[in-house]
């Protein structure tokens, strides 16, 4: 997982990377969070041993806010819910649903069986 500035080239790596890899012949699954990447039309299919998925960050941080909110604000009276939903409006719940989601796909990857 590569994190910093927008537009250093963290993707154009992390493909650089993946793509030699698979070349190689080891098994690669590459995933980005990154809006502005394409990697899926270009890399995706395009190789043996290479697959690429994309984690979109809003889709991911709302179902985790209405994880959070379902479980942890059963119960909660109207001040403790507020509480909590203004806890789920910090950029750190992005970085945790999008983290999330990253570790299902390498979960799913070694395990698939396993929910």
């Amino acid at each position: 997982m590569m994190m910093g500035k927008g537009g250093v080239g963290k993707t154009t790596v992390a493909a650089a990377v993946a793509v030699g890899l698979a070349q190689r012949g080891y098994q690669v699954h590459l995933t980005t969070s990154d809006p502005a990447a394409h990697l899926s039309y270009t890399l995706d299919g395009n190789m043996k041993n290479l697959s690429v998925s994309r984690i979109d960050p809003k889709v991911e941080t709302e179902n985790y806010r209405q994880f959070v909110l379902e479980n942890q604000g059963k119960g909660l009276d109207a001040q403790g819910l507020a509480v909590l939903e203004e806890d789920l409006r910090s950029p750190c719940t992005e970085e945790i649903a999008v983290f999330q989601a990253f570790s299902r796909i390498i979960r799913e990857a070694y395990w698939p069986d396993i929910e």
